[in-house]
């Protein structure tokens, strides 16, 4: 398989080719989206369907269908709860890193254990009421670091998550009380949705996305691939869930090539792989994955990435900065543009100016 038949596989399997995807169907083909930064997933659901209203993802937001959560590596993901559940049965035995407990393993297991009785009594706590709640176990004020490794603990444990629309600084803690699935079944369940939304993809990825050891997946993944399609790209040897034909391959490489696709900041994209060179040449790749974490937003067209975008807010207006690095036609600008006109409305805002800069 060529590296631009990989590159449109990747793209279609990811959604990117597919116009006005609903929100549900968007979250579970990734099985979630990163959503450290809230508006980022918000932007990304947007720019996939460019219909969808405030209106649209509060009706969403209230189904009670999504949640907000930490999941894969530690980071808050938007999902739906079903796929929450999963994720969090199959991090089961992973561990929080030492730094997160500040020396205070103890009180901060101990604390987040109170927590937990006290969500199977009170199944929905505010920030106000889980920090009392907190406070008041470990008989002291506690640091905002605490209290974030003890959110942290109960949520890895499957014992909570959040509204969607919460925040770290105003948000809304509920029970979870969905039984949880063996950790080995949760692998074995997520393992072919990864290859689904991600693949060709190989087992190193798939542990990066979930941030699992490979020593857990290793056993699982061997017995599950002896089902799935191998495919050669250079040195690598990826896996898909059935065979892709020549002509199917083909015909993905030439509608890429035809298109024009933005990404949110911290796509699927750019924290489902190991490998970044898929996605753009090595030169680019630190403008794009920032060494403070900061994952920019790309620009596809011509069947590469060609550049980043980024938006300033004013009062009134919303701008934009296309910043490119690979000439961009000005049809090609004038897609951009129309791509960015359902961001700025979103954030309610007029479109403002659109600013191109070569780097």
């Amino acid at each position: 398989m060529s590296p631009e038949e990989l590159f449109a596989l990747r793209l279609n399997h990811l959604g990117m080719l597919t116009e006005r995807e609903g929100v549900i169907s968007q979250l579970t083909r990734t099985v979630g989206v990163q959503s450290q930064a809230q508006r980022h997933a918000e932007i990304g659901l947007i720019l996939r369907n460019p219909d969808l209203t405030r209106a649209d993802l509060a009706q969403a937001y209230a189904s009670g269908n999504l949640v907000r959560g930490w999941a894969q590596r530690w980071t808050h993901q938007l999902m739906t709860k079903a796929d929450w559940n999963l994720v969090v049965a199959a991090r089961k035995a992973e561990r929080l890193p030492a730094a997160y407990f500040q020396g205070q393993s103890k009180l901060i297991h101990d604390v987040a254990k109170q927590l937990e009785r006290a969500l199977q009594v009170q199944p929905r706590f505010s920030k106000e009421a889980a920090d009392t709640v907190m406070d008041a176990a470990a008989s002291e004020l506690l640091s905002n670091r605490a209290r974030y490794a003890i959110l942290q603990l109960v949520v890895a444990h499957g014992r909570a998550y959040f509204d969607p629309v919460s925040t770290m600084s105003n948000y809304v803690l509920l029970a979870n009380q969905d039984k949880r699935l063996p950790t080995e079944e949760a692998i074995r369940q997520l393992a072919p949705r990864f290859l689904a939304g991600f693949g060709p993809a190989r087992e190193a990825d798939f542990c990066k996305w979930l941030g699992v050891s490979p020593r857990r997946v290793d056993p699982i993944w061997q017995s599950m691939s002896r089902d799935w399609h191998p495919v050669t790209v250079g040195d690598d040897i990826l896996f898909e869930l059935m065979a892709s034909s020549r002509t199917e391959r083909e015909s993905l490489v030439a509608k890429t090539k035809s298109a024009v696709i933005l990404t949110a900041g911290f796509d699927a994209s750019e924290t489902g792989y190991v490998k970044k060179d898929w996605l753009t040449d090595p030169e680019h790749q630190a403008i794009l994955w920032s060494k403070n974490g900061l994952l920019q937003p790309v620009i596809i067209a011509d069947g590469q990435v060609v550049g980043t975008w980024r938006y300033q807010l004013t009062t009134k207006q919303c701008n934009f900065t296309i910043r490119y690095w690979h000439p961009i036609a000005k049809t090609t600008r004038t897609i951009i543009e129309s791509r960015l006109t359902p961001v700025a409305a979103f954030l309610e805002r007029e479109v403002g100016s659109f600013e191109y800069q070569k780097i």
